[in-house]
């Protein structure tokens, strides 16, 4: 079943892609990135966070 749903998301990704100008396509491939970056970061704490960067600094 999520298979199905795999492949029809890809088979409408290609016909958007094939409608698509190349500069669009760029955009579009940008704006997926970016969305997928926006996922919510793990919140450190404040001296969790110097301690790992102490530890990075090494």
């Amino acid at each position: 079943m999520v298979a199905q749903i795999m492949i029809g998301k890809a088979r409408k990704d290609l016909h958007t892609f094939s409608t698509m100008s190349c500069f669009d396509l760029l955009q579009h491939m940008g704006t997926e990135i970016s969305n997928q970056n926006r996922r919510p970061r793990i919140r450190l704490e404040p001296e969790e966070k110097h301690r790992l960067n102490s530890q990075a600094g090494t």
